[in-house]
């Protein structure tokens, strides 16, 4: 998909199948008569925030999707689709956007959506009051935002800024009613109100949370199902057997926020009569982290031997049962994706070569690798596998709630499995990870002063071709480097009855269940 077309073009481009499709009507609002029936769906252990600007998690994001709704999403490829805004245009310096509206929308709580009402989100977002995760993506980047009339919105950048489009397709881009924050003010949380197929009803935490129809819902026509109950289940192998009885109809996520990648469950499911396992477009990649500002994993020749000494077929054939690949590098998909690059491979003699180099081969000392307790057995097998360089590693479990807020804390500086999935753009995840001032996920506290230079050169131009190889240069530096060791990479699996209809994967892998019902 790289190509010689500049990101104008392309935009250009898909505006043009923007209009054709507003011509058409909205997509899915053919003839679509409700079947009824509330959809019963497991997610994952880690919901924290039903307001997508503040604190919401992956397995919130999941239930977000079917509550609010963005000006634009991306579809499974990556391509952008309108949603709340119907087209919009980019202007010749490539720093003034303008968005089209989508006319007689309201909030689930009959307010009206119109172009103040943008305004006021994306202020949200920036106002340091507010204490949105997402405010760095904003911040510098807009300007400022005009109201040109109720259906008209100008957003102006500071320098032009393609990955803008993909941060509006998140969570920071979500649109929230403003008069439900003035109402509940920190509660809103509680009380989550958008323009989306489904209103809140109600979320008992650690249980479920519950949404049903909008019936005053713009583009009701698409939407068949009565309700949705999503279901906080964080042991996987109990969504599963909880799918197997018949007790759920769908697994959007599991753990702490992951999805069901290869292995054994996916096999029994695919194996067992009215069920079906639908694998996702996309990849979700796989790895260990380290903390590259605290010793002893500060010795990037250490971080380099590890890095060499992980057999990654044997984890995919051991551990993930052959579904999947063995993968050595984060962009795997999308325009930017570099196929003449693997990454750091398995080769055991030169593991044992930087260890040397590391001066920590003989050493006593003994590694503490954290693993969250589900991912026990890849674990097993990494440990096997380093010992046999000559690493001593003892093994630590964290549980899945536990897991990820002592790693986002910084209190484990060797622990896995992390897991991230793709953005539509590629700054969307380089930057969070590894800009040592910009990324508010950089919880490896990485920092090359190069790649924090390339990835501000490589948003700020449209040049498609270029910026391909500014990310591919940037991710060559960052594996080298290896503050992360990928392993492994699968396609996300949603598991269900073979009934289920209607489910969508987008590029980014958050499962799109407001669409889904059931087949009778």
């Amino acid at each position: 998909m790289a190509g010689g077309c500049s990101w104008g073009e392309r935009l250009r481009l898909v505006c043009a199948l923007i209009v054709a499709a507003v011509i058409c009507g909205p997509a899915g609002a053919t003839a679509v008569d409700a079947q009824g029936g509330v959809l019963r769906v497991a997610r994952g252990g880690q919901g924290r925030s039903l307001d997508p600007h503040i604190r919401a998690r992956f397995d919130d994001r999941i239930v977000i999707a079917t509550i609010y709704e963005p000006l634009i999403d991306s579809d499974k490829d990556g391509r952008l689709v309108p949603v709340l805004a119907t087209s919009w245009d980019i202007g010749s310096t490539g720093k003034v956007i303008t968005f089209h509206l989508r006319r007689g929308v309201t909030f689930q709580d009959g307010t009206p959506f119109d172009a103040s009402v943008v305004r006021w989100n994306i202020e949200r977002v920036l106002d340091p009051a507010t204490g949105s995760d997402h405010r760095q993506k904003f911040e510098g980047i807009i300007q400022g935002v005009q109201v040109v009339d109720a259906a008209t919105v100008r957003i102006y950048l500071t320098r032009p800024y393609p990955a803008l489009f993909s941060d509006l397709t998140e969570r920071p881009g979500q649109m929230v009613s403003p008069a439900a924050v003035k109402k509940y003010g920190r509660d809103f949380a509680l009380h989550p109100t958008g323009t989306g197929p489904f209103k809140f009803v109600e979320w008992i935490p650690g249980s479920r949370v519950a949404v049903e129809r909008n019936n005053a819902y713009w583009n009701r026509g698409a939407i068949k199902s009565d309700g949705i109950t999503f279901f906080d289940i964080p042991e996987r192998a109990a969504s599963v057997a909880r799918l197997r009885s018949g007790e759920l109809d769908l697994i959007a996520s599991t753990g702490s926020g992951d999805l069901i990648t290869g292995g054994p469950e996916v096999l029994t499911v695919q194996g067992q009569r009215g069920l079906k396992a639908m694998p996702s477009r996309s990849y979700q990649w796989e790895s260990l982290q380290m903390r590259v500002d605290r010793p002893p994993y500060d010795n990037r020749s250490l971080r380099q031997a590890i890095a060499y000494a992980i057999n990654r077929d044997q984890i995919l054939k051991t551990i993930y049962r052959g579904l999947g690949i063995p993968a050595a590098k984060y962009s795997l998909e999308g325009w930017w994706a570099d196929p003449a690059y693997r990454g750091i491979t398995y080769n055991p003699a030169l593991a044992a070569a930087k260890l040397r180099e590391s001066g920590y081969l003989g050493s006593p000392a003994q590694l503490t690798l954290s693993m969250q307790a589900s991912d026990a057995q890849v674990g097993e097998l990494i440990q096997a596998q380093l010992q046999a360089i000559g690493l001593k590693v003892r093994i630590q479990l964290a549980s899945e709630t536990d897991f990820y807020p002592q790693q986002e804390q910084g209190l484990i500086p060797f622990s896995g499995p992390t897991r991230w999935t793709p953005r539509v753009d590629p700054h969307g995840l380089a930057n969070i990870l590894f800009h040592s001032t910009k990324g508010n996920s950089n919880t490896t506290h990485y920092h090359n002063p190069q790649v924090d230079a390339l990835l501000d050169e490589a948003s700020s131009i449209n040049d498609m071709s270029k910026r391909a190889a500014l990310y591919r240069q940037i991710e060559r530096l960052v594996m080298d480097d290896a503050p992360y060791v990928i392993y492994y990479a699968s396609p996300g699996y949603a598991l269900m009855k073979e009934n289920v209809q209607g489910y969508q994967w987008g590029f980014d892998m958050v499962p799109r269940v407001a669409r889904v019902w059931l087949q009778p």
